[in-house]
């Protein structure tokens, strides 16, 4: 039994797990509320959730050396590209979409941060 099943979603991945994740959340605070002073529940349920903020951490990571690497060669790309009078434009052009990237990742990652941390505070 996987992890979505286990909070009431499908096994099958989805295209869009926001909803998936949105139940799960759901779910665990259900869990943690009807717990009340059931040590065993509560301590599962925290587990549970300790869980979930070390995967979004370890995703995070992962993603994180993905995009360096990408960033790594469409930067070198784009070096190359300015070094040639004929193509520096289009160098130019793929800098500057790197470094709107760059931007976009640092917001994704920033709130990827806000739901770990969301979930830790549970």
């Amino acid at each position: 039994m996987g992890l979505s099943n286990l909070f009431g979603g499908s096994s099958e991945p989805e295209a869009n797990a926001s909803p998936d994740t949105t139940q799960a959340f759901q779910n665990m605070l259900a869990l943690q509320g009807a717990a009340g002073d059931n040590p065993t529940v509560q301590e599962l349920a925290g587990a549970a959730m300790g869980q979930v903020v070390a995967m979004m951490g370890e995703d995070a990571r992962t993603y994180m050396q993905g995009m360096e690497q990408i960033y790594l060669a469409a930067s070198g790309k784009a070096l190359a590209l300015i070094a040639n009078p004929p193509t520096k434009q289009q160098g130019i052009d793929l800098l500057t979409n790197v470094g709107v990237s760059q931007t976009q990742t640092l917001t994704f990652m920033t709130g990827a941060a806000t739901v770990a941390a969301a979930f830790s505070k549970i």
